[in-house]
């Protein structure tokens, strides 16, 4: 989603809890590459972080999210995703 977003032109930030993009279900160096990737590109990737709330206006639109890392976002959309974890059995 992201990289669809920049290649249109629009600005995108990626909030992550985990140390890099995709590291449950890539590990951590495809996650890193992935990080490298999207930063190269122009994505604001911000790691270690969750959102903790999403603000609205009078007319019920999306404004800003906050990060638990204090930060603010004006936003005009967001997404979300649970992730996945790699299956490692056999």
């Amino acid at each position: 989603m992201a990289s669809a977003c920049r290649e249109l032109g629009l600005a995108v930030t990626v909030a992550d809890r985990g140390e890099a993009p995709l590291v449950g279900a890539l590990g951590g160096v495809i996650g890193r590459i992935a990080a490298q990737m999207h930063r190269d590109h122009g994505v604001d990737l911000r790691t270690g972080v969750s959102v903790t709330s999403l603000e609205g206006d009078a007319d019920g639109r999306l404004r800003r999210v906050s990060l638990s890392d204090g930060s603010r976002l004006d936003v005009d959309v967001a997404v979300t995703a649970l992730g996945s974890v790699r299956g490692t059995r056999r």
